[in-house]
């Protein structure tokens, strides 16, 4: 046995405070703690962690030749599953008595898929990461345990391969690496979910703490090096969690600055000096706290979930933090009497029989599988609300979204040639350029255009505005599809009627001047080709996901009168921006369409029509609102069309 196979033997009590350092910006972030906006980056040095220390022993083993894939699934079961599978059973529980049919439906989907150790993939194709809606589902964290599990289907194979022929475990790890840092930053530039979510993309992060087991780096015994970069380790991870927030892009190079961190402290803490940082991550309250840090991890999120179901708002500090110590509290209870019952030689649920470890185990999973296709394939079992408005409620997001993928650009760009036509089959003269917002609202213009044996294109984009030269977050094609859209427009002579709209927020994008001017150069350049423009000013903003929201509070309040914008809070918040586009539109000579006009009164807005919501998330019209903003939409572009040819 080498050197390096015998320092993994021993206890290192750094790395406990390492974990803790890992789960507790997590716990905080998902608190809503503003400090901590970058905290969600503490998974990635769980990824660091595993990657070390689960090497470290497979290396160990294989060297000494009493390696054994049945033993190594044996570890993984013992460690992660008792307390995994008292949390599902838990969570499912929780959500037969909390949850609406529809997020119960999607937890018990969410159950089947974590069990199979596939929620990454799941989660992947259901939400994002940072969405709100997100935030209602109490299994989102699991992602990152299915990345792990994933991981180690193939990497211990991967090794007694490499082994076995001799070849070079250090090469072709570090090669692995590269080659996945690579794809990682490739794949966050152009699709920025399938970086965050897939095993290939976060593969190099596990690595990263693979070739520090297998002895990659060289050996420092130079002390004031080590204190060096042991204060460099924990400087990079300090500044992700207080700097980086969920508008950083993710993961690609940002991830390399906390990864590169937790790398830093693991290795400098190797040897039998132990730095300045060492020390202080060895300390007792540290080492706690990354003892329970897997249940803390498993614990916090359906708890913060549960407690937050019926808020609308955020909550206040007193509250995310009782939150955070009713979740240690947890997490403590299930280190104590499951994980270390389950795991330890002595514990009462110990058992040397892999036979029965593994048969309860296939059998729970079973167990889990059938009761999670149950909740799911039942929608949440209906019967527990009859509540028609509920229903009606839940089925406006599925309604909303039917267009999507035949004519809205998501990660396959729909060339102009190719855009859906909304209306009756007359070649069309008037076009809806945009980013999502567009989607309802050309279908809506389409349902009245088709009575007046008229059409109209659908040009849009996600996230990105009709502003050309812009790039916002993680959009690096949208300059590309807005030039394409342009000059189509700029030929085609029958298409003289162009509607832009967007998410005119400039609050959301970092580079929010470029927003502007790129919107300029649109309107400049269509105008030039004598086009005639209106553009939409931005909705009413609610901040949260309406349908649900609405139906969460129906079911508990029995009423959602009171839910509504104030228009003057609207006005104050979005000041700016209207100025910014009142500005553009003036210069160039083109019309405004308000849409406060049509949904709201003199002093609010309402978030539902006759209980009928008028938004579909917490940000884009529903579509019975667009058929009414298409109403008053076509009426004003009628009467100006109808006042140009009258000066003609």
């Amino acid at each position: 046995m080498n050197a390096a196979g015998k320092l993994l033997l021993k206890y290192r009590s750094d790395i406990d405070g390492l974990r803790a350092i890992a789960v507790l910006p997590v716990v905080l972030f998902h608190a809503d703690l503003t400090a901590f906006s970058g905290g969600y980056v503490g998974v990635d040095i769980f990824f660091v962690i595993s990657g070390f220390l689960i090497t470290g022993i497979i290396s160990r083993e294989i060297q000494n030749g009493d390696f054994s894939i049945i033993t190594f699934y044996e570890r993984r079961v013992r460690r992660i599953f008792p307390a995994l599978f008292v949390m599902f059973f838990f969570t499912l529980a929780a959500g037969v008595f909390l949850l609406l049919p529809s997020d119960l439906e999607k937890l018990g989907a969410s159950v089947v898929a974590a069990t199979t150790f596939v929620s990454n993939i799941f989660f992947l194709r259901t939400s994002g990461y940072f969405e709100r809606t997100a935030e209602l589902n109490p299994l989102l964290h699991t992602w990152s345990l299915a990345i792990e599990e994933q991981y180690y289907l193939f990497f211990p194979i991967l090794l007694m391969v490499l082994w076995k022929f001799r070849w070079n475990w250090k090469v072709v790890t570090s090669a692995g690496l590269v080659l996945s840092f690579v794809y990682s930053i490739y794949m966050t530039d152009h699709y920025t979910s399938k970086a965050f979510y897939l095993l290939p993309s976060r593969a190099w992060e596990l690595l990263l703490g693979s070739i520090i087991a297998l002895g990659v780096l060289p050996r420092i015994n130079n002390t004031l090096l080590l204190e060096i970069l042991a204060a460099l380790g924990i400087g990079f991870i300090a500044f992700a969690v207080l700097v980086y927030d969920p508008e950083t892009i993710f993961p690609g190079l940002a991830a390399l600055l906390p990864c590169l961190g937790a790398g830093l402290l693991i290795f400098t803490g190797q040897g039998d000096y132990k730095t300045t940082v060492a020390r202080i991550l060895s300390g007792r309250v540290l080492v706690f706290f990354g003892l329970i840090s897997y249940s803390l991890y498993l614990w916090h999120w359906p708890i913060f979930v549960f407690t937050n179901y019926y808020s609308v708002f955020p909550l206040p500090l007193a509250h995310s933090l009782l939150n955070v110590i009713i979740s240690v509290f947890i997490a403590y209870l299930s280190w104590q009497f499951i994980e270390n019952p389950f795991r330890k030689p002595g514990g009462k649920f110990y058992s040397n029989q892999k036979i029965v470890l593994f048969s309860t185990t296939a059998v729970t999973m079973v167990g889990l599988v059938v009761m999670g296709t149950a909740f799911w394939k039942s929608e949440g079992i209906q019967f527990r609300s009859v509540d028609p408005i509920i229903a009606l409620i839940q089925n406006v997001q599925k309604a909303s979204w039917e267009e999507r993928e035949r004519c809205h650009s998501g990660s396959k760009f729909i060339q102009p040639e190719s855009a859906c036509q909304h209306g009756s089959s007359t070649i069309p003269t008037i076009v809806i350029y945009g980013d999502s917002h567009a989607i309802e609202l050309a279908k809506s213009l389409g349902n009245i255009l088709e009575q007046e044996n008229q059409s109209i294109l659908q040009f849009s984009s996600s996230a990105c505005p009709p502003a050309l030269g812009f790039i916002p977050s993680g959009r690096k094609t949208c300059p590309e599809k807005n030039r394409t859209y342009t000059d189509f427009l700029i030929k085609q002579e029958n298409l003289n009627q162009v509607i832009l709209t967007a998410f005119f927020d400039a609050n959301e994008y970092t580079n929010r001047e470029e927003l502007f001017l790129g919107l300029d150069r649109t309107v400049g350049e269509l105008k030039n080709a004598n086009k005639d423009i209106i553009i939409i000013l931005p909705y009413p903003k609610p901040h949260y996901d309406v349908p649900s929201s609405l139906a969460r509070l129906q079911h508990k309040f029995g009423s959602i009168d009171n839910q509504l914008i104030e228009l003057k809070k609207y006005y104050a918040d979005s000041k700016q921006n209207i100025e910014q586009i009142r500005k553009i539109a003036q210069k160039h000579g083109v019309a405004l369409f308000d849409p406060t006009v049509t949904l709201c009164d003199k002093e609010s807005c309402k978030l539902h029509d006759n209980y009928t919501p008028n938004y579909y998330d917490d940000n884009h019209l529903s579509s019975s609102a667009t058929d009414r903003i298409a109403k008053d939409l076509l009426h004003q572009m009628t009467i100006k069309s109808s006042r140009l040819g009258n000066e003609g």
